[in-house]
């Protein structure tokens, strides 16, 4: 298995950096393990010390893509593991050097997406909602949370050595972010369908979405049990009252 594959499936996105010179020390650290492509989304605008900072990456910052949201960003990508200073509850935490040769795996088949928030507050929970696994840097307990940048060069760090030696196991056709996004919007549509109702709808619809998606994100479904799913709500669908009936 080589990191010349690998790394050509990798990607790094940056939601809402608020410093301009962690976007240039993003790129150069990327440079360093031979990744290229920078996602970000809602950025704060390059500045002068982006350009400094990234001292021989201006490539990677002049040709990173900009996204208005995080779920703009991660279509296309199979694989999504977002970073956080901490684990949290009911998530699929994953210690980066732990997780980092299955990652490798997948990455020789199929793109997959590194998500880093925002400096001082990390990603929202509905944004770690959308990966499949949640990726950690263990530190001491009374100071858990590395600089924007730092972070990124030890989790490609890890991964650059954690590439495993083993022939590589099949992997299954997992479901893109997109296709999941659809298959949560199906579940809500017959939702409403069924005369669901709630004081705060909008809420309520918006907090069953999210788990939803948490859900067959987390899960070993494939892409071929994203379109069983839609076929049996479908049917399901066809059972229940329309709204103009």
């Amino acid at each position: 298995m080589s990191w010349d594959v690998i790394r050509h499936n990798l990607a790094v996105i940056l939601v809402e950096p608020e410093h301009p010179g962690n976007i240039g020390s993003t790129a150069r650290a990327m440079k360093t393990q031979g990744i290229d492509r920078l996602l970000l989304v809602n950025a704060i605008p390059f500045s002068q010390e982006t350009w400094w900072l990234a001292h021989a990456s201006e490539d990677i910052v002049e040709n990173a893509l900009h996204f208005p949201t995080l779920e703009e960003a991660l279509r296309g990508f199979s694989r999504v593991y977002a970073t956080s200073a901490k684990p949290h509850q009911g998530y699929n935490n994953l210690a980066i050097r732990e997780a980092a040769p299955v990652l490798c795996e997948l990455a020789v088949t199929q793109p997959v997406a590194l998500v880093f928030g925002p400096e001082r507050t990390g990603l929202r929970l509905n944004e770690l909602a959308m990966a499949q696994g949640i990726l950690t840097i263990p530190t001491l307990h009374h100071y858990p949370s590395l600089n924007l940048s730092m972070a990124v060069t030890v989790l490609l760090h890890e991964l650059y050595h954690g590439v495993p030696s083993n022939v590589l196991l099949e992997t299954p056709d997992a479901p893109t972010p997109e296709e999941i996004h659809s298959l949560a919007d199906h579940f809500l549509r017959l939702i409403v369908q069924a005369g669901y109702t709630a004081p705060d709808i909008e809420a309520q619809h918006q907090s069953m979405r999210q788990g939803f998606f948490h859900m067959l994100a987390t899960s070993q479904a494939s892409s071929r049990h994203v379109r069983m799913l839609h076929k049996y709500l479908h049917e399901v669908g066809k059972a229940l009252p329309h709204k103009d009936e």
